[in-house]
């Protein structure tokens, strides 16, 4: 029973290892850390901002597209449930009403 509660025996890790960045780190750069009281875009200027940049872009609209079609499901279905209220308010006027349910008063 000991052995099942034993810890996994680890490497040790030098100073080298521990400091370095690690193995899956992903090297972005990251745009300049300033920007324009006015609004102005600040530029791009690598190639890897460029292509973040338009990635960005590319995931924006299809979040759009995402939303527009989200907001027409739920458009139909709100359709879908006022005409199966009416059809069932048309089935009880239909249906013939119980004797002796009212009191004559």
């Amino acid at each position: 029973m000991a052995s099942a509660t034993q810890r996994i025996p680890s490497k040790r890790q030098t100073l080298d290892e521990a400091y370095a960045p690690p193995a899956n780190f992903l090297e972005i750069e990251q745009s300049p850390d300033f920007s324009f009281k006015d609004g102005r875009p600040v530029h791009v200027t690598s190639q890897k901002q460029l292509d973040h940049k338009l990635e960005q872009i590319r995931l924006a609209k299809k979040m759009v597209a995402l939303l527009k079609e989200t907001e027409e499901v739920q458009r139909v279905y709100k359709v879908s449930c006022e005409e199966r209220e009416v059809r069932g308010k048309e089935e009880l006027a239909k249906r013939p009403i119980a004797k002796g349910v009212k009191s004559i008063d």
